[in-house]
């Protein structure tokens, strides 16, 4: 599957990939990303390539000129509010693409119906909390017992 985006391709992920391996073993082993998807990225990522649309569930690469620079999981619907779980591999950190990914990821889901996309981090995570706010989130509130902060887009 692959799902072209303003500038972003969003794709399935293939097992017999060496690159989307080695790119997923990397993200895996990420203390940043550990903290946060505790190693179960490999687990959510959908593998169908016969697919023509995102699957709430399931997680994606994401993909800019053919460089894997990240992952993106659309979680639930409900009552219109999408929540999304992303990433960034650590060597294209800094350089725009979790604005980017937030920015792209939310327009593709508001042109489908989707009115709020709702993003939970972790308290921790400052570069995060900076790319919501740049890619047009606010804080709406947080989650004490599990030192998360909640930030949200609307259409």
């Amino acid at each position: 599957m692959r799902i072209k985006l303003t500038s972003l391709d969003i794709v399935s992920y293939d097992k017999e990939s060496k690159k989307k391996i080695r790119f997923l073993k990397e993200m895996n082993e990420d203390i940043l990303i550990g903290i946060y998807f505790k190693d179960i990225i490999r687990d959510m990522i959908d593998e169908r390539k016969d697919r023509k649309d995102m699957e709430i569930g399931y997680g994606y690469l994401v993909e800019d000129k053919k460089k894997l620079v990240g992952f993106v999981q659309p979680i639930r619907i409900e009552k219109n509010v999408l929540d999304i779980n992303y990433a960034v591999h650590p060597d294209y950190r800094r350089l725009g693409y979790g604005v980017k990914i937030l920015n792209e990821i939310s327009s593709y889901y508001f042109s489908n119906n989707v009115k709020s996309v709702r993003l939970y981090i972790n308290k921790d995570n400052i570069r995060s909390m900076g790319c919501a706010l740049k890619a047009g989130f606010h804080q709406e509130g947080e989650i004490n017992n599990k030192h998360l902060y909640v930030y949200m887009k609307n259409r």
